[in-house]
């Protein structure tokens, strides 16, 4: 069973990537790690070329390709850079982990993988995550919508595109085609500018397996950073009389939030830095925390993804 970890990294956020693997690999996680350009500017940093093979758009098969080009027609304000990660579907590997840059792996991921089987039977998709609690309003225009056409569960099924474990098969790949075509029958229904609402409904309409660790019976800590007030209260929950599991901690939210709603466990994000490194980041995040920026930031990404939406 060819197993492995996919990431997608350029020179703007291998800062963030090299701290990643630097978490996998503190973790006592050996697996394999493969970083596909994401655009831009390619990554130099001597770490990651020591950890990690670095694979090019033609490590994968033209079908990969043309699902790309098809995506690109019904998704036309998100960027190729983020479609790309649906060519990792198409590799070699049997089953993989999926990560963003902005993640710090909190526990050895190769122990996930024994997670995809289990007694009722085999999952298509492993994830730790609360992106259900959302009802579909990260996701959609329209979030009633979908519970109109796929049921009022529909949106208890939603998971982060950021992180996941996969066990891709033939059957999976073919609901993607079947989505393709269910958004250009249901236009303006599901946000265009990422590719998380494309994994759910195609996790709707193929009825694929899901396993959320978050949730019962398996009950995982949350891994969004704003869910833990600072790394004490991470240690605690993590110790506590009943203790629960947590495999990464996503920074999510970035480019939708401000910034400083995760400052207080910013900590993991600067792990494999020098302490004077570290230190000048945490400052840096602090000013702009108090002075403010960090919310002009937040309105103006706003004001750009809303354009780009309805096509400003």
């Amino acid at each position: 069973m060819a197993r492995g970890i996919y990431l997608i990294g350029n020179r703007q956020s291998q800062v963030l990537c090299r701290n990643l693997v630097y978490s996998i690999r503190l973790s006592g996680c050996r697996l394999p790690i493969r970083i596909l350009h994401y655009g831009g500017a390619p990554i130099e940093c001597a770490y990651l070329k020591r950890e990690a093979d670095f694979v090019t758009d033609s490590s994968f098969p033209p079908s990969a390709h043309h699902l790309i080009d098809q995506m690109t027609t019904i998704l036309p304000n998100c960027p190729r850079g983020i479609l790309r990660r649906f060519l990792l579907w198409y590799g070699d590997w049997d089953e993989f982990i999926y990560s963003d840059n902005d993640i710090v792996a909190l526990m050895n991921w190769e122990l996930l993988f024994d997670l995809l089987d289990s007694p009722d039977g085999s999952f298509n998709i492993v994830h730790a995550d609360e992106e259900y609690k959302a009802t579909g309003r990260f996701n959609y225009f329209c979030p009633e919508e979908i519970l109109r056409q796929f049921g009022q569960q529909a949106h208890e099924r939603a998971f982060t595109g950021g992180h996941y474990l996969v066990r891709p098969t033939s059957a999976l790949l073919e609901t993607f085609y079947e989505t393709l075509a269910w958004y250009k029958k249901n236009p303006g229904i599901a946000f265009t500018h990422h590719d998380q609402p494309f994994l759910h409904i195609s996790s709707l309409i193929g009825n694929w397996k899901i396993r959320n660790l978050c949730r019962p019976p398996d009950n995982w800590l949350s891994t969004w950073a704003g869910d833990s007030r600072s790394p004490l209260h991470l240690a605690i929950s993590l110790r506590s009389p009943d203790p629960r599991n947590i495999s990464p901690l996503h920074y999510s939210g970035y480019s939708i939030m401000p910034r400083d709603v995760a400052t207080p466990i910013n900590e993991f994000l600067t792990a494999s830095l020098s302490p004077t490194r570290r230190n000048l980041s945490l400052i840096w995040d602090c000013l702009k925390s108090l002075t403010g920026l960090s919310k002009i930031e937040f309105f103006f990404r706003r004001l750009r993804m809303k354009l780009e939406n309805f096509g400003g």
